[in-house]
């Protein structure tokens, strides 16, 4: 702000006409038009560059799409409606600056100068202590914003950050898809168990249908416990499968989803969704291995 109000306040040339009775002052317009709108430039890039600051200070947190109910985001959102609220005075103060300018343009339209015996030096006189008004509240409102950014950008990276868990959503669907080409080539080895096991029993059951009759029968129970089980895992992996794909429609176009935010839901619900099914995972492997070993320990018994 310093610079456009030195140059806001570098002596405006007064000349001196002549002297009848009193003495006439008068303001060149084109050299007073000039400083007005050296002044407007100067306020129109310390502006941006206050808000461009403030805008970087918020950026991540902003990225963030936190919800405001609870702390730390309430404090923090009471923190950057501050600051906005300075940025929105700074502009409306910038508004009155364009306005009068817009004000000085009209009334000295098509005059070479302004005298200090015409109509329009009163309003020259006006324009000029509201010019220096605005400047120097400017400037003032200026600091106190950046130092309400300030604030709000440590006390965000300080109190609020830290907190966050962050979903990168391409990584995760990857995460999935890879948990999911394994479970396919443990399914396809529970199969292949299965099939083993199958041509085993039928072998043992052909041998031993009549002298081992209740142990063949125990051999086929044991092969039927075993198939339930291995269909169950296809029930898992579509239960799995379509709860990842419904995270991946609902996270279209998103890039990363943090804790803060509703879109969390998401998140927990499809990790609620995988884990409970990798549970029922756990269950079958360990009734598969119980059945197995049933299977072979009634094998080593038949004679």
């Amino acid at each position: 702000m310093k610079n456009y109000r030195k140059l806001f306040f570098l002596t405006i040339i007064i000349s001196v006409l002549g002297l009848n009775s009193s003495c006439i002052l008068q303001y060149n317009t084109a050299e007073t038009n000039a400083t007005f709108k050296s002044s407007l430039a100067n306020v129109e890039a310390n502006c941006t560059s206050i808000t461009k600051q403030v805008a970087d200070m918020q950026k991540e947190y902003l990225t963030l799409d936190c919800k405001t109910e609870v702390e730390p985001f309430q404090t923090a959102q009471k923190l950057l409606e501050d600051v906005n609220s300075s940025v929105a005075e700074i502009n409306k103060v910038k508004t009155e600056i364009n306005k009068e300018f817009a004000n000085f343009s009209e009334y000295s339209k098509g005059k070479k100068s302004i005298a200090s015996n015409t109509p329009e030096w009163d309003n020259l006189k006006q324009t000029r202590k509201k010019m220096k008004i605005y400047v120097k509240s400017l400037e003032k409102m200026g600091e106190e914003t950046l130092k309400k950014a300030t604030t709000f950008n440590v006390y965000a990276t300080k109190s609020v950050v830290p907190s966050i868990q962050m979903c990168d959503v391409k990584n995760y669907v990857l995460k999935y898809d890879q948990t999911m080409a394994s479970f396919a080539k443990s399914q396809e080895t529970a199969y292949a168990d299965f099939k083993k096991y199958q041509e085993e029993i039928k072998n043992a059951t052909s041998k031993y249908r009549t002298s081992q009759a209740i142990k063949t029968q125990t051999l086929a129970i044991s092969l039927q416990s075993m198939e339930v089980e291995i269909d169950k895992l296809e029930n898992i992996k579509i239960a799995i499968v379509k709860a990842v794909n419904q995270f991946k429609r609902e996270t279209r176009g998103k890039q990363k989803i943090y804790s803060c935010s509703l879109d969390w839901e998401i998140v927990l619900r499809v990790e609620s969704a995988v884990a409970a099914e990798q549970k029922e995972i756990q269950n079958v492997q360990s009734k598969l291995v119980e059945i197995a070993a049933q299977i072979q320990n009634t094998v080593n018994t038949l004679e």
